[in-house]
């Protein structure tokens, strides 16, 4: 019995699968308003959907933020590990960040109500933030290192001191699946607090008979 209930208890606290054997998975879902920054042809949200796109000049295939603006992602699984940002600026793309220097910082959260109007006071509140990205390198892509556990949405906030309105323009928004969180069942931690109690049992009988 203890074996098997050391077995239960590390099945229960097994950690997600590692980056390397999950599978990426892109944004299904995103919820955005326009601040008013944005202009018409840019503020299509489904841009920012499925897979990357290559850039092509003059083709609107992205999501812009908006200056100051901000984007909160479902990916319909949880996630782990990484997450990658492609963001689109035409032009030369070696030179991308210094003619039209953007950025965008970026948050996950594992219990965000979706769909319910976050502000950007409220997700630097109540969301984890996981580092900046650049345009500069995320029209290559930016690789992004998460905290340890798993998560079910994730934002990305313009925070461009100097750029065009239309701020920080999403192409795609990726990350690596993992199992959702297993909590301690209820049933096992009232048997490991059983067996406790019966080793303290059998710990005082022993004291008593010798």
């Amino acid at each position: 019995m203890r074996f098997l209930l050391f077995a239960l208890v590390a099945a229960a606290s097994m950690a997600p699968l590692s980056a390397d054997s999950a599978p990426m998975s892109w944004a299904q879902a995103v919820e955005w308003r326009n601040n008013g920054t944005v202009g018409s042809g840019f503020d299509d949200t489904t841009n920012a959907l499925g897979a990357p796109e290559p850039t092509r000049n003059g083709v609107v295939n992205f999501h812009s933020l908006g200056r100051r603006g901000m984007a909160i992602f479902d990916f319909g699984t949880w996630f782990s590990g990484q997450a990658v940002v492609h963001e689109t600026t035409w032009g030369d793309q070696a030179t991308a960040g210094q003619r039209y220097p953007e950025k965008a910082r970026i948050f996950v959260s594992a219990d965000y109500e979706f769909g319910s109007g976050a502000t950007r006071r409220q997700v630097k509140r109540q969301f984890t933030s996981v580092g900046r990205v650049k345009n500069g390198a995320a029209v290559f892509g930016s690789l992004i290192d998460l905290p340890e556990g798993s998560f079910r949405y994730l934002a990305v906030m313009d925070v461009s001191r100097q750029s065009s309105a239309n701020g920080f323009d999403v192409n795609a928004i990726g990350v690596q699946s993992a199992p959702a969180p297993i909590p301690l069942p209820g049933a096992l931690a009232l048997m490991a607090g059983g067996f406790s109690a019966l080793a303290y049992v059998s710990w005082r009988r022993r004291g008593r008979s010798s």
